[in-house]
């Protein structure tokens, strides 16, 4: 899947492009495991980790003719609700009535907003964006928004969103 569909995005991205690439379905249907958000004995495989191993390969190819900026930033969507799974001043909760593990987050904060500039790109307006210049740094946001992640099933299927973000400035 990752040579067919998602390696040219990222070959875009270094044209110019914007890419995203959206797991939804219903729980147990393998959207973690594809995405690569989920960790098993400390090992991670999916899409997201090739993609990140390819993104440093191509720059580390490339940092001595361009200057790279990446931001990172991980919303989970559940329920209609955006949560930013990389902001620093939420914490854990214990589980609510429906079953989910819930977070709180700064009083005053205002909810992330998906928004459309003027001129076309997409942002999620009140997100944290990490800035990162290696690989490692770029997995622990990985690690860090993974174990973030709502729990727990609703009446019918805990149906969670995820994407990350990654922009580049050229």
């Amino acid at each position: 899947m990752f040579e067919e569909c998602v390696a040219p995005l990222v070959d875009g991205l270094f044209q110019g492009y914007n890419a995203t690439v959206l797991a939804y379905g219903q729980t147990g249907s393998g959207k973690t495991y594809t995405m690569g958000t989920g960790f098993k004995d400390g090992f991670q495989t999916g899409i997201i980790p090739q993609v990140m191993n390819v993104l440093f390969s191509k720059i580390g190819t490339l940092k001595h003719q361009i200057d790279f900026q990446l931001h990172v930033s991980f919303i989970e969507i559940l329920k209609e609700e955006v949560r930013d799974l990389l902001d620093p001043s939420s914490v854990s909760k214990p589980e609510t009535a429906n079953g989910h593990s819930g977070k709180m987050t700064t009083p005053g904060k205002p909810p992330i907003q998906i928004r459309e500039t003027s001129n076309g790109v997409i942002t999620l307006a009140g997100s944290t964006e990490v800035s990162v210049t290696t690989l490692k740094e770029m997995a622990a946001c990985l690690e860090q928004g993974s174990l973030s992640r709502a729990t727990g099933s609703t009446n019918m299927n805990n149906q969670s969103r995820l994407t990350i973000h990654f922009s580049s400035l050229l």
